[in-house]
């Protein structure tokens, strides 16, 4: 049985693709922000831990919102994370079983978040209709206030999921 934070990461995930749009108000601006070098994320998975981005492949960390209950971290890719990530998926074969494999969110090589991949957005990735936009599930606000701190070098505390 998934834990309570894997199912909240799942949700997050699977919630990108559809919910991308309404995460963006009328009057938010896509401006280019500095993230902690330090940041990579990985994909684990069946036979699978590839590094997917790292933080210069970040453009934008959204404000913390919440959806249907559910608190969201959107994230923006560059042009070049949403390269190396829907590369990593591809050779991977995420879509195919995406529910065998997990993001990791990592500072300096040390794991402060992990999240399920939704079908979704595996989909989405697979079939190239993806714009580098995703947002990431986290239990409560204080955790995602957290985790944008710490993507955005402000911050390496981040509460437990």
């Amino acid at each position: 049985m998934p834990s309570r934070r894997q199912f909240v990461g799942v949700i997050g995930t699977a919630m990108a693709l559809s919910g991308c749009s309404a995460l963006e108000s009328a009057t938010s601006t896509e401006t280019e922000q500095s993230v902690s070098t330090a940041i990579t994320a990985r994909l684990l998975g069946p036979e699978t831990d590839q590094q997917l981005f790292d933080g210069s492949e970040v453009a934008r960390v959204g404000e913390v919102n919440e959806d249907s209950g559910t608190v969201q971290l959107p994230i923006t890719l560059t042009d070049a994370g949403q390269t190396s990530l829907t590369e990593q998926f591809r050779s991977a074969n995420v879509s195919e079983n995406s529910g065998e494999f997990e993001m990791q969110l990592l500072d300096d090589g040390e794991e402060f978040h992990r999240f399920g991949i939704g079908s979704d957005l595996a989909t989405a990735i697979e079939d190239e209709e993806w714009n580098g936009k995703f947002v990431i599930g986290v239990e409560d606000r204080d955790a995602a206030e957290a985790m944008r701190s710490r993507l955005l070098g402000e911050g390496t505390e981040t509460p437990e999921q």
